[in-house]
Parts: C-alpha cells; sequence; structure tokens
C-alpha cells in the first residue's frame, strides 16, 4: 500500500484531464497514475469544489482574483480571505465549505438585484 500525505495533498493534485497528443489522437490522463478508489474521490472533490467556485464567484473583486492569480476567497474564524485553489487540500476544507456558504448567498442576492453572471457563465 502506498502512502498517501491526504491532509497535506493539493486537492488539485488528484485530478484528470484529457489531453490532445502530437498525432491529433486524445488521451485521458490521470493525476496520480494508477490511480484507485480513494483518489478517484478526493478527485472527485477536487472537481466539485473547482465547478462550485466557477458557478459562485460574482462580486468583482472575487472574479478578479480568480481570473488573474487562482485565488478563491475561503472563510477561516470568521473572516474572508484569500488563497490559491491549486494549494487547497482537505484540510482546507472547512475554510471552503464555509466560503461555499458565503458565495451562494451572495450569489442568490446577485441574482435578484442585478442579474450579475457567474465565472462559468462567462466561459470560464
Amino acid at each position: 500500500m502506498r502512502e498517501t500525505d491526504w491532509l497535506g495533498t493539493p486537492l488539485t493534485d488528484f485530478s484528470s484531464r484529457v489531453e490532445k497528443r502530437e498525432d491529433g489522437t486524445y488521451v485521458h490522463r490521470s493525476s496520480p497514475p494508477g490511480r484507485d478508489e480513494a483518489d478517484r474521490f478526493v478527485a472527485s472533490l477536487s472537481y466539485g469544489m473547482e465547478h462550485i467556485y466557477a458557478k459562485l464567484l460574482i462580486a468583482p473583486e472575487d472574479v478578479a482574483r480568480y481570473e488573474t492569480k487562482g485565488e478563491v476567497p475561503v472563510v477561516r474564524d470568521g473572516r474572508r480571505t484569500y488563497e490559491g485553489l491549486e494549494d487547497l487540500t482537505l484540510e482546507d476544507l472547512p475554510a471552503v465549505l464555509d466560503a461555499f456558504m458565503v458565495l451562494e448567498e451572495e450569489y442568490i442576492q446577485g441574482r435578484h438585484v442585478g442579474g450579475r453572471g457567474s465565472v462559468q457563465s462567462r466561459g470560464a
């Protein structure tokens, strides 16, 4: 059994993507290679986290930080701060979930006030 630092490994390290080869064909790449069910579970969390952030970011400052620096809001000790999406780990999950609660409220209010779109609706 291989050892994995589940709490300290960035969630984005557990990902998959489709890459185009030089010959024009496509191949599905997983990271880490040789994934097992545990890796796939963490990869699904990573994908879900990225998807939810892309959907819920509507505040201009949040969108700008996401698009230029790759930073997303997290809530730690009741305070909103920004951290690199690619640096977030399972240990950060409570701060991410708290941020989702705040962002969802902002998203709901934004839809009723001005219909501002999310990062996702702008093509991210």
